[in-house]
């Protein structure tokens, strides 16, 4: 059997394709003394410096094979050798180099090994012996302290040269480095390959630390950030710190409902514009409905990178709002109240053992918008299950609105929703709270009766006439303009009263649409002297402004291109697949947590993540 040795942590992986060579070792006698086994004799040597000597690396003299040098002279025999230093390569490199095969500068440029580590290791083996190079190697080892803070100064400026870095590591920690140290460190973590993927998509004006900030924000499926190879180091400087906001997969620490406050919030208002607010003046402030559009992912990522530090998202949402309230942006004094249901899809089509080949629907929720009515503007909003009936969140919101304008000389004074939330307990509520509703009729078919009841001389052209006083007088060229957009569609109106079981008779505003071909009615308990028809029908027609923007907002929201892509990229353990996608999931989650782990005990050999292999563990709920 042939022996595979430790050496001082480092893995002398030598592969043989034949047991029958043997017999034929023996080649540099003196290794054995150190229980070191070289499995390669004179034979061989001659033959891969042959092979060297007509540069033909090609043909498979010596090849990079990931953490190895693979030498195959064609005969049974292959030999790995260990790039990390090991005392073999070293020995190897000078055999090579005193048979004349190669120059010093080309070992160092085909071994990665700097050509003044070269002649240190052939001046040790000349004039002390490869036992002085094996204790040489011994001792060079660094304390893992003093590696932690070469990555971290190598971290903050990926182009740092290892002189720079001896410097800053001098005057930072008071720590003395060689310069061949620092190099072996930056050699181990593969911080060129590091360099290659990363510095040159960074912007020149940013540091390495921010620019590396700004990548980690793109996502948790950033190419660069989630490399395997990477991932020691990334734990050193503090990596998993930086995403920590945005790896929700990790014991679920945000619900659902924070993840999709956190995009309708950042897409209404726009990351900059919401936290740089106190700079930009009012007439600038572009969060009006109609100009708004929805940011990339990447800024939904650094609000919830920004919410993080509060670790409370609905604090954060009411301090926001309380602050737009305070400069005015938002009035808040006649709020809107609507609720629309959004789906997400999986990203990807379903297989067949879920009975489909479509995007699967996944799951529902209700978003309960407030908007500022005034204002034009958002106040307040709500995620609740789909199941939430909307009578049930229209006092919490109403309550949540007044908390946000708890600041100002403003309460909320008009409430106005739609049929869906039609509840004569709810109107009762809203009563006793000295607050005014306006709600649609639930039954279109009533609508239509009463409005048939009510008497001709009631109603009135809306872009023409009014009703005051009990009757009917021609609008005055300021009232004219007022109504100028609502004019068109609406034929005639009548402010009356109707009897609704179990609240009595009732403020009734009836109107009828000619481009819809309905006729609507809207309850208010507003008294007349306090709002008049035409400043109803004023409100009404902002609700409607409001309605568009709310359906446009929902398409943004919904479906893969928004919502499920969310999902997929953020959460997908709260996706809720049926039980037989689960236990697929569960095997393929823990035929990785077998990888990490086998990735974990590689490293905490040489200790550099014992203290934190607890922190990237993944759990499936």
């Amino acid at each position: 059997m042939i022996p595979t040795e430790i050496y001082d942590g480092h893995l002398l992986n030598i592969g043989i394709e034949s047991l029958n060579v043997v017999n034929n070792f023996g080649f540099v006698n003196q290794f054995n003394d150190f229980g070191i086994p070289v499995h390669f004799n004179e034979t061989d040597l001659i033959q891969v410096n042959e092979k060297l000597k007509k540069r033909d690396l090609n043909s498979a003299s010596v090849i990079e094979k990931g953490e190895f040098y693979e030498v195959n002279v064609e005969t049974p025999l292959t030999i790995k050798i260990n790039k990390k230093d090991d005392v073999l390569l070293k020995y190897w490199v000078q055999e090579l180099i005193k048979s004349k095969t190669l120059k010093v500068n080309e070992a160092s440029e085909i071994f990665g090994i700097h050509r003044n580590t070269i002649r240190n290791h052939k001046k040790i083996l000349e004039t002390e012996g490869i036992g002085a190079l094996v204790e040489k190697d011994k001792k060079k080892k660094l304390p893992q302290e003093v590696i932690n803070k070469i990555l971290i100064t190598q971290f903050e400026n990926l182009n740092k040269n290892p002189r720079e870095i001896s410097k800053e590591l001098k005057e930072k920690y008071d720590i003395k480095t060689s310069h061949e140290s620092i190099r072996q460190v930056i050699n181990k973590y593969e911080l060129d390959k590091l360099k290659s993927e990363f510095c040159v998509k960074k912007p020149s004006r940013m540091t390495t630390r921010e620019a590396f900030e700004f990548e980690c924000k793109k996502g948790i499926n950033s190419r660069f950030a989630l490399g395997l190879i990477h991932k020691p180091y990334l734990e050193i400087v503090g990596f998993y710190d930086l995403i920590e906001p945005l790896n929700l997969n990790r014991n679920g620490k945000y619900s659902h409902n924070d993840i999709f406050n956190t995009l309708y919030f950042s897409s209404v208002f726009g990351y900059n514009r919401l936290f740089n607010v106190d700079n930009i003046p009012q007439d600038e402030f572009s969060i009006l409905l109609e100009n708004s559009s929805t940011p990339a992912k990447s800024l939904m990522h650094n609000y919830l990178d920004e919410i993080s530090k509060t670790k409370n998202v609905e604090k954060f949402k009411i301090d926001t709002f309380k602050s737009l309230a305070e400069k005015d942006i938002i009035d808040g004094r006649i709020i809107y109240i609507d609720s629309h249901t959004i789906e997400s899809f999986s990203e990807k089509n379903i297989g067949v053992f879920m009975h489909g080949t479509k995007n699967k629907l996944v799951k529902c929720f209700k978003i309960h918008y407030v908007l500022d009515a005034i204002k034009n503007r958002p106040m307040m909003f709500e995620f609740t299950d789909s199941k939430e009936d909307m009578p049930e969140i229209i006092m919490p919101l109403i309550k949540k609105s007044d908390e946000v304008l708890r600041g100002t000389d403003r309460k909320v004074e008009m409430i106005i929703f739609d049929r869906k939330a039609y509840s004569i307990p709810l109107f009762k509520e809203i009563d006793r709270e000295n607050k005014i509703f306006l709600c649609w009729s639930k039954d279109l078919n009533t609508t239509n009766k009463e409005l048939d009841a009510v008497p001709a001389e009631l109603f009135f052209n809306p872009g023409k006439q009014t009703f005051e006083n009990g009757k009917v007088r021609d609008l005055t060229d300021t009232e004219k303009d007022r109504l100028e957009f609502n004019a068109k569609s609406i034929v005639r109106v009548a402010d009356t009263k109707t009897y609704l079981n179990g609240w009595g008779e009732i403020r009734t505003i009836l109107i009828e649409n000619k481009n819809i071909d309905r006729k609507i009615a809207f309850y208010t308990n507003a008294k007349t002297e306090d709002y008049d028809v035409l400043t109803l029908i004023d409100i009404l027609r902002r609700r409607q402004n409001i309605e568009d923007f709310l359906k446009d907002k929902k398409n943004d929201l919904s479906a893969d291109a928004f919502c499920g892509g969310a999902i997929e990229s953020i959460d997908i353990n709260k996706m809720k697949p049926d039980d037989e996608e689960v236990e697929k999931l569960k095997i393929k989650l823990e035929n990785a947590e077998k990888k990490l782990n086998k990735f974990y005990e590689d490293f905490i050999r040489v200790g550099i993540l014992h203290e934190n292999k607890q922190k990237l563990r993944w759990t499936f709920s």
